[in-house]
């Protein structure tokens, strides 16, 4: 196997020994899977590789890590019970890669592309950043896990994605139908019934 580059293994555990913008990072990735020691190196070279001018997102998630009773390590903690009770082993998301999931996201939803409301006034809001399992199957780890708004997430965990999908096409398709065609003609409301029937159909 060729060795991987800004990687080492110790003990069977993999590490990173890598120089990134001139500064050296050394630390263990506290995993033996190297396809998700690889994720933890690829987020830290995006990591390191922000501006040095910090935005709001960055701000808040530095916040987020450095306060212990913040929503990032009740998360965690969550995660690590959730895993136990579900029969899926110890969680792989640790602070490290939950900082790097939220910096990914850069403040926006990974499913819907709406920005997140964050800060104080943000606790309950549906727009309100949290984890999701891509595979609900599985468990908490870097490469099942994406950040996304607290009301996708929801509805996900509900009906599933697809559901979710199809009444965001069906709704798009008849905003967009009700702003060019109007309500009035009724060829064209039948028309408008039978093409978001095809929509939700798929």
């Amino acid at each position: 196997m060729e060795k991987p580059k800004g990687m080492k293994l110790r003990g069977g555990i993999w590490h990173i020994d890598k120089q990134i913008n001139g500064k050296p990072f050394r630390f263990s990735t506290k995993t033996k899977d190297l396809k998700v020691a690889r994720q933890v190196l690829r987020d830290l070279e995006f990591s390191a590789g922000l501006t040095p001018a910090m935005t709001a997102w960055e701000v808040h998630v530095a916040e987020l890590m450095q306060k212990k009773d913040s929503w990032a390590h009740q998360a965690l903690r969550s995660s690590k019970r959730r895993n136990k009770q579900r029969g899926h082993g110890q969680s792989q998301l640790t602070p490290h890669l939950l900082k790097n999931l939220l910096l990914r996201s850069r403040g926006y939803c990974e499913l819907t592309g709406i920005p997140f409301n964050y800060g104080e006034c943000a606790k309950g809001s549906p727009y309100r950043h949290s984890i999701d399992r891509i595979n609900s199957d599985t468990g908490y780890s870097i490469n099942n896990c994406r950040i996304i708004c607290l009301a996708a997430n929801y509805a996900i965990n509900k009906w599933g994605d697809d559901v979710l999908r199809k009444i965001a096409r069906a709704l798009l398709l008849k905003d967009l139908q009700d702003e060019f065609c109007g309500e009035t003609n009724t060829i064209t409301s039948h028309k408008k019934k039978t093409a978001t029937e095809a929509a939700v159909s798929h």
